[in-house]
């Protein structure tokens, strides 16, 4: 549920701007035909991101996660093989596709990783038919991120049929 002071914001392709090259870092995309190793390592980071306490996620957990990669990608960015961000489109559907839990490790974070793996995403789902992307955020700093890769807040564009 969203709350009054989420940010909802949304991009085009047209809108999409692609942040600065990274050096020594690797993008891991991640379905539901991935290993479990690949799905339970983009859910730690995820976990992660959002709370540094928390813990590995659990093999079996990432196997039970992996019918909810239907239709959806998800991305790991290792630095130095090390997963330090992460995020997930979930399907398109009329025309749309929203990303979700992307965060970085806190100690990773001002370096890029965030709207690097945003782009990625957004470029996902413009290659699976999105024509817009969106998201939303509560947080200040990550409004920054999504800004500068060419989020901006707007109405939707009408329902694609």
């Amino acid at each position: 549920m969203e709350s009054a002071s989420d940010h909802v914001l949304r991009c085009t392709e047209d809108g999409l701007r692609q942040p600065p090259a990274l050096a020594d870092v690797e993008f891991v995309y991640v379905n539901a035909a991935s290993s479990a190793a690949d799905i339970q390592e983009t859910l730690t980071v995820n976990e992660q991101a959002f709370d540094s306490s928390a813990p590995e996620v659990r093999l079996s957990a990432a196997e039970n996660f992996r019918a909810q990669l239907a239709d959806c990608t998800a991305i790991t960015l290792r630095r130095n093989g090390r997963a330090v961000a992460g995020g997930m489109r979930l399907p398109v559907r009329g025309g749309r596709a929203e990303l979700v839990g992307i965060g970085t490790l806190a100690a990773h974070r001002r370096r890029g990783y965030g709207a690097a793996v945003t782009a990625a995403l957004a470029r996902d789902a413009f290659a699976h038919g999105a024509e817009e992307v969106f998201l939303s955020t509560g947080d200040p700093e990550a409004l920054r991120v999504y800004r500068r890769v060419g989020f901006t807040e707007r109405p939707p564009r009408p329902e694609s049929r």
